[in-house]
């Protein structure tokens, strides 16, 4: 199985983008855009993954909640021992504090990606998946 990075985004164009970093860096990637169906998933993908990054606000196209959200599965996540460093990537600043407040009580590494700009996935983003995953290879 090739290394991957799990992602919670709901936006299409976002997805792509991560898409295309992930596999420059050579790292396979699943995205889910519903909270749910990622818990669902997790226990199947998660033997390859090396990083996650979560996004906290899940908008479907009909507005509901039917996804659900980012801080449902950080605190899924945190209630289980930690297999990969996780970046919060959300604009939604509190949301992003109690996602990363409930996985790092729960012992995992978390940094936040502010989505600030209109290359920060290129930049910000890939700059701290490389330096996350070299810190977890060094260990």
């Amino acid at each position: 199985m090739q290394p991957a990075i799990l992602i919670l985004e709901d936006d299409a164009d976002r997805s792509r983008r991560f898409t295309t970093v992930a596999r420059d860096l050579d790292f396979g990637v699943h995205i889910y855009h519903d909270a749910h169906e990622f818990i669902d998933q997790l226990e199947l993908v998660q033997p390859g993954c090396v990083l996650f990054s979560l996004d906290c606000d899940l908008i479907p196209p009909d507005g509901s909640d039917i996804w659900g959200d980012g801080e449902m599965v950080a605190c899924h996540l945190a209630a289980h021992p930690p297999i990969a460093p996780i970046i919060v990537h959300s604009s939604n600043r509190d949301g992003a504090w109690r996602m990363m407040s409930d996985l790092t009580g729960g012992g995992w590494t978390v940094q936040r990606v502010a989505p600030i700009g209109d290359n920060w996935i290129e930049k910000d983003w890939r700059m701290t998946v490389t330096a996350l995953i070299a810190e977890r290879m060094n260990r």
